[in-house]
């Protein structure tokens, strides 16, 4: 297990899936297809969380997804 993956397991990263910018499409992946980028990130509080949005959790060792009850 190295840092980054350590760190992700205490401090997860939680991307708003819906909130991703316009302009951030294959431009933003390497030759490899691996991403420069992350979309915006948001704050891992309950309070950030909006019922009308899709979030992508990443722990590090697993990804979760979060779909809020009003979502259509």
């Amino acid at each position: 297990c190295d840092l980054e993956t350590l760190s992700l397991f205490f401090y997860p990263r939680l991307m708003d899936v819906l909130e991703v910018p316009a302009e951030y499409d294959s431009l933003n992946l390497t030759s490899e297809g691996t991403v420069k980028q992350l979309p915006p990130l948001v704050r891992l509080q309950v309070e950030h969380l909006k019922p009308t949005s899709v979030y992508l959790m990443d722990c590090g060792v697993n990804l979760y997804l979060w779909i809020g009850g009003q979502v259509s």
